[in-house]
């Protein structure tokens, strides 16, 4: 990566190129615009809303310093919150497809920075091949979850898709490069894509998760309110309108029914009837 590659002239100014600069600010606002609203209201997932909130104004900062090109070591903020940022949101869709708690999707994201800052450290010209294979392996992760039932943010794509062409566009030798004009196409990247994480983070991070079903569990073992075909033994979830119970992140089959709460991952015995812990989340019954 390179400012001369971002086509906005280089000045001598406080900031080497102040409209991509400035324009950075907007994924601090994004930042923002998520803390707030976790801080306001009780979420089940409100560490990770509050932790991507602080990679994304992580990005902020280290894309200030990369593009005002004064600061020492401002490249190494930019491509390490880049890559932690690409890895919060494969982490995040991996954790709801295979059913993690919280802390367990939080900590194997901290391993994951930890391995980044190693991977920056030891090659620190091979951002852009890290950053490819995080970004494609963010986009088989959102497949999966979507998959899995929880709905699409076609907002967050479409923004997505319009700060891409027009980076593209507005990149040195692009056909709308204009070096001296404060209107940026890599300045148009920060705002949209900004906007696009505000957009994910919203939906998938909000008050009530999105509502999915990892590893499908054999027929008979697990069944939703209204559902056909209930057994002795089934687990009623009282799914309504496409939306967990309070508290429920996500579902997983196989031998028994798996349940994430708001705190931790408890594995309840569906046959038999038993209940595996004496704190039932509220919605749930066990038949």
């Amino acid at each position: 990566m390179g400012l001369v590659a971002d086509c906005e002239r280089l000045s001598e100014g406080l900031l080497a190129q102040p409209v991509n600069a400035v324009s950075s600010l907007a994924y601090v606002a994004a930042g923002a615009a998520l803390a707030v609203p976790a801080f306001r209201t009780a979420s089940p997932r409100r560490a990770e809303r509050l932790t991507f909130a602080v990679v994304a104004a992580a990005d902020g900062l280290g894309s200030v310093l990369f593009h005002g090109g004064r600061f020492a070591g401002g490249q190494a903020v930019h491509d390490g919150a880049l890559l932690a940022t690409l890895l919060f949101l494969g982490t995040h869709d991996l954790a709801i497809t295979r059913c993690w708690a919280q802390r367990r999707a939080l900590t194997v994201y901290a391993a994951g920075t930890a391995a980044i800052v190693t991977l920056l450290l030891a090659w620190p010209g091979m951002t852009n091949v890290w950053a490819a294979v995080l970004a494609w392996g963010c986009l088989g992760a959102e497949v999966a979850v979507m998959r899995a039932g929880a709905p699409a943010v076609p907002s967050a794509l479409a923004l997505l898709a319009c700060g891409a062409v027009l980076d593209l566009a507005g990149r040195t030798g692009g056909p709308l490069c204009q070096p001296d004009s404060l209107l940026q196409g890599h300045a148009a990247w920060h705002v949209l894509t900004a906007a696009a994480l505000w957009e994910w983070g919203r939906h998938r991070l909000g008050a009530r998760p999105p509502a999915v079903r990892a590893n499908p569990a054999p027929p008979g073992r697990v069944s939703y309110a209204g559902g056909r075909d209930r057994k002795p033994g089934d687990v009623d979830l009282g799914l309504k309108d496409g939306a967990l119970p309070e508290g429920i992140s996500c579902v997983a089959g196989g031998g028994n029914a798996q349940v994430v709460t708001s705190a931790s991952a408890e594995t309840h015995a569906g046959n038999e009837g038993r209940r595996d812990v004496e704190d039932p989340v509220e919605g749930l019954s066990w038949r």
